[in-house]
């Protein structure tokens, strides 16, 4: 159990430390490449929601710049009340407790029951917890990609903001209960050594080793988007196989006491 001890903590520091600014670099590096001025743009740009606000980027830059950005603004009976058009938005971090964000070339079109009115604006900030981080993370970046500090925020915000957390909640407990999977792993693994297979021959315990570990895989893999579409919480479908793992290994190992 030592060595794989301390393949749990390399891995974990790897996973919270190195891999997110690595991908981070691959990011940038690759709107780079594929554009002059690092913009992030799909035929379709981006949609986002706050609340009752839906909005639409059409550009998502790496340097804290949207352009095209749209925002649809609905009471509670789902009904739409005001649009907001702006040319592009720059991201202002002014001090730890002051970020926004400043929208230039704004147009508002506030809907009434008779009448429509529009007003225009050259410039006009927008307060908002929605970072060019938690942007570029919902457009690029799958919740295994990013760290568990990073998860833990975007999960905060969604959740201040009535989203479905649900796909970064997984990957939130993937990670940080990925020791106890490696350990319960290397738990039945140890039982292939002094339980009922000690006696087969290598080609067995490789083929079993594999089975099982393809088995694990399966039943996370079917368990998370499971959490998802019926609701349980998403803890159980990684915390499950990890459990049915271990407790295999225990009655392998009690066998062969």
């Amino acid at each position: 159990m030592k060595p794989a001890l301390i393949l749990v903590l390399v891995s974990l520091y790897i996973g919270e430390y190195i891999l997110p600014s690595v991908e981070q670099s691959a990011r940038v590096n690759r709107a780079q490449a594929m554009s002059e001025d690092g913009t992030v743009a799909t035929e379709f740009g981006f949609w986002y929601r706050e609340a009752n606000v839906f909005m639409h980027f059409e550009e998502v830059t790496q340097t804290g710049v949207i352009n095209g950005v749209s925002h649809y603004f609905y009471d509670e009976n789902n009904e739409l009340t005001r649009s907001l058009f702006a040319e592009r938005g720059v991201y202002h971090d002014v001090r730890e407790t002051e970020q926004y964000w400043l929208l230039e070339g704004v147009s508002i079109t506030n809907i009434g029951n008779d009448s429509i009115n529009v007003s225009k604006f050259p410039s006009q900030r927008w307060e908002t917890n929605l970072s060019p981080a938690l942007i570029s993370t919902e457009v690029s970046v799958k919740p295994e990609k990013m760290s568990i500090t990073e998860l833990n925020a975007k999960i905060d915000y969604m959740r201040e903001e009535g989203l479905n957390s649900g796909k970064f909640e997984l990957g939130f407990w993937r990670k940080v209960l990925q020791p106890l999977a490696t350990i319960s792993l290397v738990f039945v693994a140890i039982s292939f050594v002094f339980g009922p297979l000690r006696e087969a021959t290598m080609g067995l315990r490789v083929i079993s080793g594999l089975v099982i570990g393809i088995m694990f895989k399966f039943f996370q893999d079917l368990l998370s988007p499971a959490s998802l579409v019926f609701g349980f919480e998403p803890i159980i479908a990684i915390l499950l196989p990890i459990v049915v793992c271990a407790v295999a290994g225990y009655f392998l190992l009690r066998r062969a006491g």
